[in-house]
């Protein structure tokens, strides 16, 4: 239907596989429980061949962690 998305992969070859696996699923688990006007919405999420994948909605404008440096730096 033409929806932007993001996806979030992570390969079974990625070090600390184990670990960035863990911590994805729980965000998964996490955004499937929250519906909010703020909070990016988890669409689907699966594994195909060696990479697990998160579907999301799209947010312009870059990530949160940028967001954060950016309102530092203009102080």
């Amino acid at each position: 239907d033409g929806q932007l998305v993001a996806i979030k992969t992570i390969k079974k070859r990625a070090p600390d596989y184990n670990k960035k696996i863990e911590l994805l699923r729980e965000e998964a688990a996490i955004l499937s429980t929250l519906d909010h006007l703020h909070i990016i919405r988890l669409m689907e999420g699966d594994k195909a061949g060696p990479v697990d994948y998160f579907v999301m909605e799209y947010c312009a404008g870059g990530d949160l962690r940028g967001a954060i440096e950016g309102a530092k730096q203009s102080k």
